[in-house]
């Protein structure tokens, strides 16, 4: 009997330290999911994009909005953006197709 209740014992001292780790990936993660506006020159600009018009894009950077012209823009890159897509256009902007 007193190796189930070890395990048991066990078990519910791995759970809470499973449980904060399992919470910080989940924050980390959703953290890291963010648009990116790369401009023609500088760097680029990550936030959460708020409009897309004909004149350009409205993105929230650092609690601030950013409206940032169409002429100005090399490319944009959205947070739940599949890696092939984004390799494939940066093959087309390198002119490698």
């Amino acid at each position: 009997m007193r190796p189930v209740k070890t395990r048991c014992l066990r078990t519910i001292r791995i759970l809470p330290t499973t449980v904060c780790l399992l919470t910080w990936l989940g924050v980390a993660s959703a953290y890291g999911q963010v648009d990116r506006v790369y401009p023609n020159s500088g760097s680029p600009v990550s936030g959460k994009i708020q409009e897309i018009l004909p004149q350009g894009v409205v993105i929230e950077s650092g609690g601030k909005q950013q409206n940032i012209s169409v002429d100005k823009i090399r490319r944009i890159i959205f947070q739940d953006e599949p890696s092939s897509l984004t390799r494939g256009r940066d093959f087309v902007l390198d002119g490698q197709f």
